[in-house]
């Protein structure tokens, strides 16, 4: 049986304490875990995948400050929708008030 535990602290502290990893480590592993051999394709398939990572890499660069700029779009939306639930939230708490204050002068005999 597996168990999992969390680490008492923030979990970015713990990967900031792990040793980095060199290029041929991180290589010998995405070998290991992808179970490609390299020696299998030849010199056109490896050049037309590599113009497709070209190719992605290009337009991730190009979709990055678009993301960048909805993710602070998004966070002044939140912000905003945040102000606008607790006006909500108070003017829901003083008609309330009202409405009791009504009662209460208008029912009182």
């Amino acid at each position: 049986m597996l168990v999992f535990t969390r680490p008492s602290g923030p979990i970015e502290a713990g990967f900031k304490n792990l040793a980095a990893q060199t290029t041929m480590g991180r290589y010998k592993r995405l070998r290991e875990v992808t179970n490609i051999d390299e020696s299998k394709y030849d010199k056109q398939t490896k050049d037309a995948a590599s113009k497709e990572l070209i190719a992605f890499k290009r337009f991730i660069s190009a979709l990055k400050p678009i993301m960048t700029n909805k993710k602070l779009s998004l966070q002044n939306m939140l912000d905003t929708k945040e102000t606008c639930r607790t006006s909500y939230s108070i003017l829901a708490q003083s008609l309330r008030r009202y409405e009791d204050q009504n009662m209460s002068t208008y029912l009182d005999f």
